[in-house]
């Protein structure tokens, strides 16, 4: 599984929907599960 960099959830984090959602201060977090999510969250809104 490719992981995401330290930047890129860096970033993530101001978005406000991840905050409820997902623990982004895990720097190992699953990619695939992050990206369907995002895309659940971009759907919704």
């Amino acid at each position: 599984m490719q992981i995401y960099p330290a930047k890129k959830i860096r970033r993530w984090r101001k978005l406000p929907y991840n905050s409820a959602l997902l623990d982004l201060r895990d720097p190992y977090y699953n990619s695939y599960q992050m990206f369907l999510l995002d895309l659940m969250n971009y759907s919704i809104l």
